[in-house]
């Protein structure tokens, strides 16, 4: 969806709509490694699910994307996986591998590959926690809302590097809590 594509880059680069326009026109006529990216559409006709892990796994295997492998489970109960589509053209997505980019292009076509193989990962599952507490009639306690990931699932593209102990940087609306719970404390499900 270009709209959301356009959102994006100027959130997280400062592009203006018209620079990530050029930017994906360069990418698909030029390199031909996207597909078409004046798109309102955000879903991909399921009958091509097996071309799309192909096209993860080699994604996945040339580009530091912070994932292993693309996940095939339950890919066709998906919502951006349908039958037929209502537009003429589906989401924009990678079409090739982009290894001899550089610069805009590269960062453009490795935030669609990213956003491309997430469709194929696991969803993340989150626990939330949170202390409320009072004490006499006017002092309230309440701690910020803490998350634990179970399952990091797509959150795996959002981290940045590992680090050499082997942390990695989460997105900051996302805390990682991995303290153990003392006794008698129970999580809420």
């Amino acid at each position: 969806h270009l709209l959301d594509l356009q959102r994006t880059c100027h959130i997280k680069w400062g592009w203006t709509a018209q620079k990530t326009l050029q930017v994906a026109q360069s990418l698909y006529d030029q390199h031909r490694v996207i597909s078409y990216p004046r798109t309102d559409c955000r879903q991909l006709p399921s009958a091509e699910l097996a071309a799309y892990t192909e096209l993860a796994k080699n994604i996945v295997s040339q580009r530091p994307l912070g994932v292993d492998s693309a996940s095939e489970t339950s890919l066709a109960e998906r919502s951006y996986f349908v039958e037929k589509l209502e537009a003429d053209h589906h989401a924009i997505i990678p079409t090739a591998l982009g290894s001899s980019l550089a610069g805009a292009e590269r960062d453009l076509y490795e935030l669609i590959a990213k956003c491309f193989v997430s469709t194929l990962l696991d969803n993340a599952q989150l626990e939330y926690r949170s202390l409320r507490g009072q004490v006499g009639e006017e002092l309230k306690i309440q701690s910020e809302p803490r998350c634990r990931i179970k399952q990091a699932g797509y959150l795996v593209l959002e981290s940045k590097q590992t680090s050499s102990d082997g942390a990695r940087d989460l997105p900051p609306s996302v805390i990682l809590d991995e303290s153990p719970l003392a006794a008698g404390e129970e999580v809420p499900p």
